[in-house]
């Protein structure tokens, strides 16, 4: 079931373009709601006026992000639809003059035409899904918000269903407002990410460090279509160098590294790179239990590398049984908690993670 997500201040304009760029609100009723809101408090006009239904029109689907980089089309389908049976409900008389005509365009031509089209994919095969053909499902998120000293970030993520590195967790999230609240922890440092998957860690980190502050930047993960999509987001949206050359890493590149956890053999292709790096990150790895072992192993050996290492996981804590796993392989190997980060003390910046308490920020050695 979706969360409703309630803003800690009433919204503005921008704020709520924000949210509807990053598609931080998933439902839709959800986000009208918050649109009526919006109009009633900061416009001079009815929510459901022809000048309300012509902003949304204007400002939200005509916005240079949304057209370019469109979030889910059935959140917007269902916004208009939603907006078209709250006028026709209404009774008080403030819209005498029904639905905008562009808006109801917009409906018909892209939405439903669209959700035609979508339909014949109902029966598509799991493989198909895993496989290339998943290339047709994706949206976008774009964050403005991240910071004002950078611009927008934009990436590409597809159904969470279909493989969890080609989606966004809330333990990643965590982890960008831990960086931008410990940025100087940051500069000038060799860092490397465990299970980047679409490598918003690494994009964050090149965008908001200066070119002079950056060190060597590495972000990682196992297969392909994550390796790709991450190499997209970075390059393709947002205008980052990359490099996927594991045997020569670059400096003034975001480095994107096939690492297999259940193959230390990747590790040794970047033997004299992890000897040099001094944070090793990761979020929201210890989700199967099968792979906690290899995970703790590869952590080991990079810990082996360079005892001085700072190592930093962010785990969402979903069950106590893979959590205390986690720990005790860890300790195996004498990576023990060395300090643990209170997720109360973050500077909130992504409002809707609801599950935002269930998450452990750790940092582990000897």
């Amino acid at each position: 079931m979706q969360q409703e997500y309630i803003p800690s201040e009433p919204l503005s304009e921008k704020k709520l373009l924000s949210l509807f760029r990053s598609y931080t609100v998933t439902n839709s009723n959800n986000f009208l709601k918050l649109y009526f809101e919006m109009i009633t408090l900061t416009k001079p006009y009815h929510p459901f006026s022809l000048q309300s239904q012509q902003l949304f029109y204007n400002t939200f689907l005509n916005d240079y992000f949304i057209q370019n980089y469109p979030i889910p089309l059935n959140f917007i389908k269902n916004i208009i639809k939603y907006f078209m049976e709250e006028i026709e409900r209404d009774k008080t008389g403030n819209n005498e003059s029904g639905m905008d005509e562009d808006l109801l365009n917009y409906y018909f031509e892209k939405c439903i035409n669209n959700s035609e089209i979508n339909n014949n994919k109902i029966n598509i095969t799991f493989n198909e899904l895993t496989s290339s053909a998943l290339q047709k499902e994706y949206s976008f998120r774009t964050y403005d918000f991240i910071s004002n000293e950078i611009s927008p970030i934009t990436i590409r993520v597809y159904p969470p269903f279909s493989n969890v590195g080609l989606a966004m967790w809330t333990s990643g999230f965590l982890l960008i407002e831990f960086i931008l609240q410990n940025l100087e922890l940051f500069k000038n440092k060799n860092i490397l990410e465990l299970g980047s998957g679409i490598g918003l860690t690494g994009i964050v980190l090149y965008k908001i460090l200066k070119e002079q502050e950056r060190g060597t930047i590495m972000v990682s993960d196992y297969l392909d279509i994550i390796l790709e999509n991450c190499d997209f987001c970075s390059k393709n949206l947002n205008q980052i160098e990359t490099n996927m050359e594991i045997t020569t890493i670059a400096n003034d590149k975001l480095n994107i590294l096939k690492l297999d956890w259940n193959n230390l053999n990747t590790l040794q292709n970047i033997q004299q790179t992890v000897k040099n790096i001094d944070i090793l990150l990761a979020a929201d790895v210890v989700y199967d239990v099968e792979v906690i072992d290899c995970l703790a192993e590869m952590t080991s050996e990079i810990f082996k590398s360079n005892p001085q290492i700072k190592i930093i996981f962010f785990v969402t804590k979903r069950n106590e049984k893979s959590f205390e796993l986690f720990l005790n392989e860890m300790k195996k190997r004498n990576l023990n908690v060395k300090q643990e980060y209170p997720v109360k003390d973050l500077k909130i910046l992504f409002e809707h993670l609801y599950d935002r308490n269930h998450v452990r920020i750790i940092e582990l050695g000897k």
